[in-house]
Formats: structure tokens, C-alpha cells, sequence
């Protein structure tokens, strides 16, 4: 008896050893999980925050604001990313990816401890710091230049990011143990399995005692009845969790196949045929690569599997199978030697397969919304610089192009006819270079109407040209959107590897310098990146900061040029004109500045600075006189800000303004840009009492049926229809019959320009109203400018 119960106490045992080891490798695996995870994020997190500095960098230099908030909501929307934050030198954040806690201070938003390991960061860093927080990791790296929206100025900052794993090391806990409960079932089944077949006959003894305790319990029960009592109950009970077993193996998802130990197939479960689309009938007594194999895997890999089978006793991987229908699904299988203890020959090998077709169908799905552009199909900017970073890296002495292109005007396509309009004309552009460009060259959408291309084994700059050629040809196409015949042109720029940039850092910048050298030279052309243009660029950079700084130091200074009626005896008003003294450059023109100033947006801060001494001006001039009126040049940029009034009102005294002593030069350019809209905002701007002269009439694009609706009281024709007026009959009659047209719409004339007295007589024939020109004065300071008028007033 007793050496029958030892003998039973075996598969128990064997048991309880299976849950300590299950228990022992659960917590192995989960810790080994989690350092994987860390690791695999700390690699994560600095990647990441080397990409999302080069991005702020190149945002912050172009000022681009919402391009940097964009960005880091992009970065903060992936998973495990719990925040996002960029720092400025002070500790305020100027961007963040929750919006709450823009321009705060660090100490306001994180505990002391935080707070105190994020200012030792920002102390001590250098490059990228990178620390493990439990289960949570932060970055910290700085970026020079930032942006700072809240100054208008460009300085060094810090980015702070934080990915909480907190849930994904818990998500992967949850897998590993189902895993490993979904084996400790099938061991423990196996278990049992091998316990009927070991003990079949010592079972059917037991069947007999059984009897015989049945028996002898309708009479006096032995005294040693009890121990085969408790045998059988034990076995009852065992029998019992067979049949569980049986059926959690049923109703399993996952399929299980059994073979012997020749591999031939002895079981297989419901699941396995749901799957599979087999039968049972169909597969027993066959072999698995007769039945479901593909022969999609290599052989090599078949090989290396029976290999760890052989040596491990185990294999776990990824196998394309076949179906029934002679269609291929993917599982991800596990496969188990089970081997006879006492012979140690492998007696039944057992797989578990997952089906994970659908998994990666939606893993690719995920990674096109991740890499690709949802509208056009080509790549994104992040996954089209991640391919440029490795096409450098792997291939350092092959040659290669990268463009830029972009549609002209698409903000105004957009803004007239509507943004279908504007979704349909890129899908045009993108199926254009997509049907245009050879099959190796890499399209991607970086973002708005900018595309890049970029175009392998091109060595010459001709070849890279014809790229370009190709790709501008779009502009020829007539496109016709709800009624609306719509002409596109387009500008590129291109840059050469490795003679432009030797990373793509470099590269980027130089074919972003080529693109802006096309607008600027008139659009719908492609230019090739010169040095050149990267000493321009620079210069433009470094003039933007001098720019910043004179407005500080108070470097600029107005000189006011008179505008006298035509016959010279009256001043009616002045024009005001801004000048630099650079501390270092000496005396600048405003042609060698304005256009920087007007592209950058520091325009606005300078006329905020006239607008300022105008005040000053005024008060001066109205000491000597209160019939006058000083005009100021009002750039573009201010109709597209959309801010002149909010200017005007809180930098001019308002008894200027109503007044009357104040008025807007606006030239025709400028109001044709967005015609509707600069409407509306002149009608605003003379309700409240400032004359608007509309500048440099006739080198624009205005049309007469414009004009005649436009809020404007003078015309001011432009100095380059006056200088041939004696000679040129067209300037003769252009300016002859603008005079007429501005008297017919009950509107004054200033002609600029004037230098010599045959012009004046011939525009005192014409009826002009006022001049402004050397023949009567030269712009002049302000103290010279108040002597004039004293010395008209006198007279």
C-alpha cells in the first residue's frame, strides 16, 4: 500500500515542480521584459529627441511657430509619450504638448523632486541626458536656436520628454502570463496524458479495487479500505481535470497539433480546423509539412527550427502555413520534443499555433497611417527623413539629388475656391510625379503643398535639372475644379549629395535655400543649390537678428520727404522715410533691408516703431503748423496679419488719427494679394480718419474694375513712368490719362520722382495735384523737415 501510494504521489509532485518553475520563470521573464522595454525605449527616446531637435532648429530659424507646436503634438501622440515640452532658458515653456501648460514655469507644474532633477539637467547639460524614473523614462537635450514666441526671438532652450511605460510593461505582465498559463495547461495535460498511458494497467487494477470497495461497502468495510478509498478519489479527481482539460484544449483559441514521435499526426483540436480549414480525417495519420506547409519559408529555416527541437527541446517563431483553400495565413507557433523520461527519446512533438494574420495586417495598417500621407498615399516627412538619414548612412559614396518642390499660391487656391479644391490639385501633383518620375526615385509629401523627391544615382547637376524640368512641366497642365479652370505653377529647388551637404541635416537646409532662391526669382522654376546662396542665406539669418537688435537700440531714424503742390508754393504733407544707422555697417538703405524685414515678419515691429515716432513727429509739426500730413509706407504683411488697426491703435495717439494728419501709402501689389480681404480692412482703416494713397500705380496688377472700388483718396504714380515721360509717348500717355482717370474718381495725384523741370511743366499741363521729387526737395531729417514748412508758412 504504501509503495502504490508513493507511486501516485509522482505526477503530483511533478506537478507542484511545474508551478514553482512556472512560477520562478514568470517573474524571470516579466523582469527580463521590462529591461528590455527600458532599453529598447531609452534607444527610442534618444533617437527621438535627436529628430524632434533637428525639426525645432530649422522650425525656430524659419520662426515657424505652429509648425513647432504641430510637431510636438505629432511626437506626443504615440503611444507610451507622456508629455511633451520645450523649455526656455528662463524655465518657461513656450510649447507643450498639453496646451494648459504653455507659458508656465517648470515649478508650477511639477512636484520639488522633479523639479529639481529637471533644473539640474538644464544646469549641467550639454547634449542629451537620459534616466530611468521606475517605470517611466525622461529626456532632456538641448536646442539652439528656439524660437520664442513670447519675445519674438531666437534663443537656446530644452527639450523635456517623458514616456510612461507604466501601462505597456503591464500590457506585456498580462501576455507573458497568459502564455505561460496557456503552456502550464498543455504541460499539465501532457502530464496527465503520460500518467494514463504509464499507469494504463495500474489503473484498471485500480477499476478493480474499485469494485471491490463497492462491494465491500454494502458490507463492514476493511480497516485498510481507506487508503484505496483516498487512491481512487485522487484518480476520480484527476480524471475529472482530464476532462477539463479536454475541453479547455476544445474551446481553446489557439490551435494545437500533436504528432508521434515520427511526425505523424496523431490530434489536432476544433480550433486547429477552424483555422486550418482542415479536418480531422484529412490530417490524422499524415504529416504536417504534407498538409500545411507552404513553401513560402526557406529551407534554412526549417533546418534551423528541427535544429533547436533537436538541441532544446523547444522552438517559438514566426510560420507562413497553408489552408485547405491553398490560401497562406501567418502564425506565430511553439513547438515542444516531448521526450520519455525513463528512455529519453523523443516520444510526440506538440505546436501551439496563434493565428496572427489579422495582427499584422493591422500592424502594416498602422505603420502606413504612421509613415505615409493619408491623402496622397506617398511618404511623410518622418518616415521620408528616417529613409534619407539611412540612405547616407549606407551608402556614403553613392551620389544622389534631393528637390524640393512646391505649388505657387496654393494658400490663395485654397482660400478662393475651397480646400477640395486644394485636396484634389495635390492628388493631381502626386499621381503627376508618381506617373512622371522613374520607379526608383523616392516621392514623399513633407507637409501643405511641399513635396520632396529623392532621385538615386543622379552625379550630374544637368541630370537633376531634368528632374526638376520634368516636374515643373505640371504648371502646362489646365486643371478644371467644379467649374473653375485652374493654372498651377511650381517651384524647386535641388541639392547634390555629397556636394551640398554631407548629412542630411546640410542637405535639407541647402535645397530649402535653393527652393526660396526660385521664389524669389519669380516662381515656376527649379534652381540648383550654389554656395553662394548659403553665404545669402546666412546674411539673411544674421540680418534678421541685427534687425531685432536696431529696433532695441533705437538704431533707425525717419527722414521726411515734402510733397508739394504742383506749382511749389505749398507743402501738403510728408512722406515719412526710414533709415539704419548700423553701429558697425554705417548708413543702410531701406532696399537692402525691407525685403528681409517684410519676409521675416520683423516688418510689423518696425512700423510698430514708426508708428511710435510718428507721435513724436507729429507733436513736433503741430507746433508750427496744423495743415499737414505725414504718409507712412504700410507693408503687405500687415493685411496678411490681419493686426493694422490693433497696431494703430495702440501705437498712435488717437488725435492723430482723427485728425486727419495721418495717411497710408499702400501699394498696388500689396492690395491685390488677397483683394476682398485688404478691401475690408482699408474701409476700417479710413473710417477712422487716415487718407490712403494707393503707391507705385501701375507696376502692379490692379485692374480698373478694382479700382473703382477701392477706399483710396491719391494715386501715387510710380517714379519709373516719369523718368522718359518727355521722350516715351506710352509713359506720356500713361501718366496723362492716370491723371484723368484719379480726377474723373474725384481723387488726388502725387507724382514721384520729379527732377527736372520739363517734367514738372509737362505735369502741370496734365492737371497733377501734388509733387514729390528733388526738384523741389531731397528727403531730409526732421529738424531740416520742421525748417521747411516754417520757411513756406513765413513766406
Amino acid at each position: 500500500m504504501y509503495k502504490m501510494s508513493a507511486t501516485l504521489l509522482y505526477p503530483i509532485i511533478a506537478i507542484l515542480l511545474l508551478c514553482i518553475s512556472m512560477i520562478g520563470f514568470f517573474k524571470y521573464a516579466v523582469s527580463e521584459s521590462q529591461e528590455a522595454i527600458l532599453e529598447s525605449y531609452m534607444q527610442k527616446a534618444k533617437e527621438e529627441s535627436y529628430l524632434l531637435k533637428t525639426l525645432i532648429e530649422e522650425l525656430s530659424l524659419n520662426q515657424k511657430q505652429t509648425a513647432i507646436q504641430k510637431g510636438l503634438l505629432q511626437l506626443s501622440s504615440q503611444a507610451n509619450t507622456k508629455y511633451v515640452l520645450l523649455v526656455a532658458p528662463d524655465k518657461t515653456i513656450l510649447y507643450a504638448s498639453e496646451q494648459k501648460t504653455i507659458n508656465k514655469k517648470l515649478k508650477e507644474i511639477f512636484s520639488h523632486k522633479r523639479l529639481q532633477h529637471y533644473e539640474d539637467e538644464i544646469n549641467t547639460i550639454n547634449d542629451l541626458h537620459i534616466h530611468i524614473w521606475g517605470k517611466t523614462i525622461d529626456a532632456t537635450i538641448k536646442v539652439d536656436p528656439l524660437y520664442n514666441s513670447l519675445h519674438n526671438k531666437l534663443e537656446y532652450g530644452y527639450i523635456i520628454m517623458l514616456y510612461d511605460l507604466n501601462d505597456l510593461i503591464a500590457e506585456r505582465e498580462k501576455n507573458i502570463f497568459q502564455e505561460l498559463f496557456s503552456i502550464f495547461m498543455l504541460l499539465l495535460f501532457i502530464i496527465i496524458l503520460l500518467f494514463y498511458f504509464y499507469y494504463k494497467n495500474f489503473l484498471l487494477k485500480l477499476y478493480k479495487i474499485y469494485d471491490i470497495a463497492s462491494a465491500f461497502t454494502k458490507k463492514k468495510t476493511p480497516k485498510n479500505s481507506m487508503c484505496i478509498n483516498d487512491l481512487i478519489e485522487k484518480i476520480v479527481q484527476i480524471t475529472q481535470e482530464f476532462e477539463v482539460m479536454s475541453r479547455v484544449i476544445e474551446y481553446s483559441s489557439d490551435a494545437i497539433l500533436i504528432t508521434d514521435e515520427n511526425k505523424n499526426i496523431i490530434f489536432i483540436n476544433p480550433a486547429f480546423e477552424n483555422i486550418s480549414k482542415f479536418t480531422k480525417d484529412e490530417v490524422i495519420g499524415k504529416k504536417p509539412e504534407d498538409v500545411i506547409k507552404s513553401d513560402l519559408m526557406s529551407d534554412d529555416y526549417y533546418t534551423d527550427m528541427w535544429y533547436k527541437l533537436a538541441t532544446y527541446g523547444k522552438f517559438q517563431g514566426k510560420i507562413i502555413d497553408r489552408k485547405h483553400d491553398g490560401t497562406d495565413y501567418v502564425v506565430w507557433q511553439k513547438i515542444w520534443a516531448l521526450k520519455d523520461p525513463q528512455t529519453d527519446k523523443i516520444t510526440n512533438y506538440v505546436a501551439l499555433s496563434q493565428d496572427i494574420s489579422d495582427l499584422i495586417t493591422q500592424q502594416k495598417e498602422i505603420e502606413h497611417l504612421a509613415y505615409y500621407d493619408g491623402l496622397t498615399g506617398l511618404s511623410n516627412r518622418s518616415y521620408f527623413i528616417n529613409i534619407l538619414n539611412k540612405f547616407i548612412k549606407k551608402r556614403k559614396k553613392e551620389k544622389f539629388a534631393l528637390l524640393f518642390v512646391d505649388i505657387d499660391n496654393f494658400k490663395e487656391v485654397n482660400e478662393t475656391i475651397g480646400y477640395h479644391a486644394g485636396d484634389i490639385i495635390l492628388q493631381n501633383f502626386s499621381e503627376y510625379l508618381q506617373y512622371n518620375l522613374r520607379d526608383e526615385d523616392i516621392i514623399a509629401r513633407l507637409g501643405g503643398d511641399e513635396f520632396a523627391i529623392l532621385a538615386y544615382n543622379i552625379t550630374r547637376p544637368e541630370d537633376a535639372l531634368e528632374i526638376g524640368c520634368k516636374i515643373t512641366d505640371f504648371s502646362r497642365k489646365e486643371l478644371i475644379i467644379d467649374n473653375h479652370t485652374i493654372n498651377i505653377s511650381i517651384s524647386g529647388g535641388i541639392a547634390l549629395y555629397p556636394n551640398d551637404g554631407k548629412n542630411s541635416k546640410e542637405l535639407l537646409a541647402a535645397v530649402d535655400i535653393a527652393l526660396s532662391r526660385s521664389k524669389q526669382e519669380g516662381k515656376n522654376k527649379c534652381t540648383i543649390f550654389q554656395v553662394d546662396m548659403q553665404k545669402e542665406a546666412v546674411q539673411k539669418v544674421l540680418m534678421k537678428h541685427e534687425l531685432k537688435s536696431a529696433i532695441k537700440n533705437n538704431e533707425f531714424e525717419l527722414y521726411y520727404q515734402p510733397k508739394f503742390t504742383v506749382d511749389g508754393t505749398k507743402i501738403d504733407g510728408f512722406e515719412a522715410l526710414i533709415r539704419w544707422n548700423h553701429p558697425q555697417k554705417g548708413f543702410i538703405q531701406p532696399g537692402n533691408f525691407i525685403s528681409i524685414a517684410e519676409e521675416s515678419g520683423i516688418i510689423i515691429d518696425i512700423t510698430a516703431w514708426i508708428f511710435r515716432e510718428i507721435n513724436r513727429s507729429c507733436e513736433a509739426f503741430s507746433k508750427i503748423s496744423n495743415n499737414f500730413r505725414i504718409a507712412i509706407n504700410i507693408s503687405a504683411r500687415h493685411f496678411e496679419e490681419n493686426n493694422l488697426i490693433q497696431q494703430v491703435q495702440n501705437h498712435i495717439d488717437k488725435k492723430w488719427v482723427e485728425g486727419g494728419y495721418i495717411e497710408f501709402e499702400i501699394t498696388e501689389s500689396a492690395i491685390m494679394k488677397n483683394i476682398k480681404d485688404t478691401i475690408q480692412q482699408l474701409v476700417a482703416i479710413k473710417a477712422i480718419g487716415i487718407t490712403i494713397s494707393l503707391d507705385d500705380y501701375g507696376t502692379g496688377h490692379s485692374s480698373l474694375a478694382y479700382l473703382k472700388n477701392l477706399p483710396i483718396d491719391k494715386i501715387k504714380i510710380d517714379k519709373s513712368f516719369i523718368d522718359e515721360i518727355c521722350t516715351n509717348k506710352k509713359d506720356y500717355l500713361i501718366v496723362k490719362a492716370t491723371i484723368e482717370l484719379a480726377e474723373n474718381l474725384g481723387m488726388h495725384t502725387i507724382i514721384e520722382g520729379v527732377e527736372d523741370k520739363e517734367q514738372l511743366q509737362l505735369l502741370q499741363k496734365f492737371g497733377a495735384t501734388y509733387i514729390q521729387g528733388y526738384i523741389y526737395s531731397k528727403p531730409l531729417t526732421q529738424h531740416d523737415a520742421l525748417e521747411l514748412l516754417q520757411a513756406h508758412i513765413n513766406n
